[in-house]
């Protein structure tokens, strides 16, 4: 983030037959392996029940929904909330909707294959690895129509993605170059395109940590998909053409928002502003030769790069907004919390229970710029009058912003914090090789439903996007206001924009931010840019 010049450029970018073996976890907890010639039948559970449930979601004529679990599964906390509270459909189609796929479900064995209806080419076929449900670790796989892959972000790696290579999904605010190294996004959508220009997408529906590997098998591409926890629920789109199936995609998650007609122009951000006369001097030095639309505000601008305070350079007469005379002012704000009870916005987040913890009872606390910093939990429905209000009142009392810049919301730790953090996973160590505590929140942190961090880690600033979203309405319910976040997941495209993180000014980085912006735009984000000239 420290950096000179910092102009951003945002771009629009614009079934089946299976024997394979089953392991399986019932409500007791206890593991149930059927073999190739077993059948999933109450002599397969000790409480005279079948171990699974398949739960058809929807079925239309380009649409397939569903969630593996096993039987008694109440536990919906492990599901992504704001995309799992769909009610099944009633499977019904207008004449003129016929099928695109034929999908074959088989219980006894549990098996799924999809063709299509017309040439009958399989698009999904799960005997490309073996399904596991058990404690923390999720396994599905199948093969693929074809060796075209794209989407699986974020990572800076090409656009098609290479077989033989791992994705994994684990929100981290460290930037490594890459195919498969998990940056600041957790979206677990891929895109199968077929040597005809037909395509098909996979969505899997989960918020914990993700590894997605890409390999060829017999020859034959394919694809399987393991998670630490949550729940086996996907989403397969079948279409004519790629920009069918991520239309269809993309009204499952959520169509990305409207941003203002302004943000679409030349922007700077700098990190070094010392003063509110040297932002409007640049700001004549640019108009002079370039017509400049926005001006952003790093950390350094903040009191001691606390969010909602402004250093006391800026506070000037008339205010920086009238002196810059039109052009638009991003702020960068941030969760950092300082952990001192002279900070106003962590005394009322530790009063009010909103605050990350550790599983003995004290405030979860990490490092950041501030020094010891405590986490805000944004899953918390009521942190949403609680931050509505810091946001309302900075608007109104320190500096008049056009648009905000969520940071760090991965949410980002210098240090894993206070408690403990298991270095390595508990169960799947082999499958995942996550640092899970590695710059960033313990997984062991409980937040303030009880859940441990390991289940949310990748919705945090899906969260924290939604609340400022809706805090900037309460601003202004008519304005298009400006917004970009670090951190994103599934749907975050809906109230907000992204950037590619700290990159370099290299011709590499430069280069790279290329397929990276693309795939993005895949996924759900195609109001995305990246920093260039920066130091």
């Amino acid at each position: 983030m420290k950096s000179n010049w910092n102009p951003r450029f945002f771009f629009s970018t614009t079934f089946l037959l299976l024997t394979t073996p089953l392991s399986l976890t019932t409500p007791s907890g206890e593991s149930v392996f059927c073999s190739h010639d077993q059948e999933i039948n109450s002599n397969n559970s000790p409480n005279g029940e079948s171990p699974l449930q398949f739960v058809e979601i929807e079925r239309s004529s380009n649409v397939y929904e569903w969630k593996i679990i096993p039987q008694n599964h109440n536990n919906s906390n492990l599901e992504v909330p704001y995309l799992s509270q769909r009610k099944p459909t009633n499977h019904q189609r207008g004449p003129d909707q016929s099928p695109q796929y034929k999908m074959i479900v088989n219980m006894a064995p549990f098996s799924m294959t999809a063709s299509r209806s017309v040439s009958g080419k399989t698009i999904l076929d799960t005997s490309a690895a073996e399904l596991v449900i058990a404690n923390r670790f999720l396994q599905f796989g199948t093969f693929l129509a074809s060796r075209w892959v794209y989407g699986l972000g974020e990572d800076s790696g090409p656009l098609l993605r290479k077989m033989g290579v791992n994705h994994t999904m684990w929100a981290r605010g460290i930037y490594e170059t890459g195919q498969g190294r998990n940056l600041y996004g957790s979206h677990p959508f891929l895109l199968n395109l077929e040597d005809n220009g037909r395509a098909s997408g996979l969505l899997l529906i989960n918020s914990n940590a993700i590894k997605v590997e890409l390999k060829e098998q017999s020859g034959l591409p394919s694809v399987i998909f393991r998670a630490h926890g949550g729940v086996l629920h996907f989403v397969l789109f079948v279409g004519d053409s790629m920009k069918q199936v991520v239309k269809l995609y993309s009204e499952r998650i959520g169509r990305p928002f409207l941003p203002p007609i302004w943000s679409l122009g030349y922007q700077i951000s700098r990190w070094g502003f010392n003063s509110s006369e040297q932002v409007v001097a640049k700001q004549s030095q640019f108009k002079r030769s370039v017509p400049l639309d926005s001006i952003g505000f790093d950390l350094d601008v903040l009191d001691r790069k606390l969010p909602f305070t402004i250093s006391e350079n800026f506070k000037s007469e008339p205010p920086i907004a009238e002196s810059l005379n039109g052009t638009k002012i991003i702020v960068n704000l941030s969760w950092l919390l300082q952990a001192e009870s002279s900070f106003k916005p962590f005394q009322t987040a530790r009063f009010k229970n909103l605050l990350l913890r550790n599983p003995s009872g004290s405030v979860h606390l990490g490092v950041n710029y501030p020094g010891r910093v405590a986490f805000p939990d944004f899953s918390d429905d009521k942190s949403q009058a609680w931050w509505t209000k810091l946001v309302k009142d900075y608007f109104q009392t320190k500096i008049c912003f056009d648009g905000l810049w969520l940071d760090l919301n991965e949410p980002k730790s210098w240090e894993g914090g206070t408690h403990d953090c298991p270095s390595k996973n508990d169960n799947s160590t082999d499958h995942f090789n996550i640092d899970f505590g590695s710059h960033t929140i313990c997984p062991s942190a409980v937040h303030t439903n009880g859940m441990e961090h390991y289940d949310l880690h990748n919705l945090y600033a899906w969260y924290q996007t939604q609340r400022t979203h809706q805090a900037l309405k309460a601003i202004d319910p008519d304005r298009r206001w400006m917004l970009v976040s670090r951190g994103t997941f599934l749907g975050s495209g809906q109230w907000a924009g992204h950037w590619t993180g700290d990159i370099s000014s290299s011709w590499d980085h430069l280069k790279q931010t290329i397929p990276h912006i693309l795939t993005l735009g895949l996924v759900g984000l195609p109001f995305v840019g990246t920093d260039l000239c920066r130091g």
